[in-house]
């Protein structure tokens, strides 16, 4: 990320890069919250790692955090299309157009890193760091290959495509350590839902958002049912 800011200000110069800066600020807000997940799965996971269910127990706290970080961004997105203009003014407010990537990279992150879960419980940490490394590398290439023709928008499409490599490429490797199964299924039905709120995003009028937040709402219920009514029983009870 520092990388790609230095390239922003060498090659599209320093208004660029404050536009850039502000619409990471909006996508790193997720990372604030999956950081507090990810540091607790984290710890669980070494405490979990010679149970007889471990590989059930993982494939169940993955599924379930692909299942929240979806319902979330499917929420955030119409959410921040709504807001931006009153939050973000001047030349600043270019960059809403990267958002809608961003996201979807933010997501990717937390659940690449509950992968690496299975490395630090299996002491095999030297896979984090050459993936890691490796995603990094292709992220910075690609925004200084792109950037030329694509502007801001190389340095998006760079981190996504940085994040998802360093997800794929960790699925395999997991696989050697452990009975991963991702539920695909689930992420086709959300991913395709994401995709219709940013054509919404992108291209529908601005009262259209509305509609988007509230079908955003709607599918993030749905795919976290019982957490939801789970957490409002809890608070329900503790009141």
């Amino acid at each position: 990320n520092y990388c790609n800011r230095l390239i922003i200000i060498n090659n599209l110069g320093m208004s660029a890069n404050g536009i850039y800066a502000i619409a990471t600020k909006f996508a790193s807000l997720i990372a604030i919250f999956t950081s507090i997940y990810n540091n607790a799965w984290t710890e669980e996971a070494f405490r979990e790692s010679d149970a007889k269910d471990s590989d059930a127990y993982f494939n169940k706290n993955l599924n379930f955090l692909i299942r929240l970080v979806f319902g979330g961004i499917l929420i955030i997105l119409p959410f921040t299309k709504i807001i931006y203009k009153f939050m973000v003014f001047d030349n600043y407010a270019k960059g809403l157009y990267l958002l809608p990537i961003l996201y979807l990279a933010a997501i990717v992150t937390p659940i690449a890193i509950h992968l690496s879960s299975a490395f630090l419980a299996k002491k095999e940490t030297y896979k984090i760091f050459y993936t890691t490394l490796l995603a990094g590398l292709i992220t910075v290439f690609l925004g200084w290959i792109l950037s030329k023709y694509l502007g801001l928008l190389a340095f998006a499409i760079g981190t996504l495509v940085g994040l998802l490599f360093m997800f794929f490429i960790r699925i395999p490797l997991v696989k050697k350590i452990l009975n991963l199964q991702i539920k695909w299924n689930e992420i086709l039905i959300l991913l395709v839902c994401y995709i219709i709120e940013a054509f919404v995003f992108y291209q529908m009028p601005y009262y259209t958002n509305f509609i988007a937040l509230a079908f955003g709402i709607i599918i993030a219920f749905l795919f976290n049912k019982k957490i939801v009514l789970k957490a409002i029983h809890t608070f329900r009870k503790q009141s």
